[in-house]
């Protein structure tokens, strides 16, 4: 028997089916862990600038305030006092 045009394009269709019926694979995070990240950053006080997920699943919480500027030590505070003479 050989297969027609027609024949071909119901096994292209039949194919396409299959493909979309196959699972892509394990799913790295679910909407429940960005929920639990983003829930535990705003209980530490900090608010959130945005989400990133990168592909390996990691969830990286990013704050939309400056981060404070680092206490100065006393040293600091001498050297300002010295060279400004």
């Amino acid at each position: 028997m050989v297969m027609g045009q027609g024949d071909e394009a119901a096994t292209t269709s039949t194919r396409k089916q299959k493909d979309r019926m196959m699972p892509r694979g394990p799913v790295p995070f679910r909407q429940a862990d960005v929920a639990r990240a983003v829930k535990g950053v705003k209980a530490a006080g900090v608010s959130v600038g945005r989400v990133e997920i990168l592909p390996d699943g990691r969830i990286i919480v990013c704050s939309d305030t400056a981060p404070a500027p680092a206490p100065e030590s006393a040293f600091d505070t001498w050297r300002a006092k010295r060279d400004a003479r």
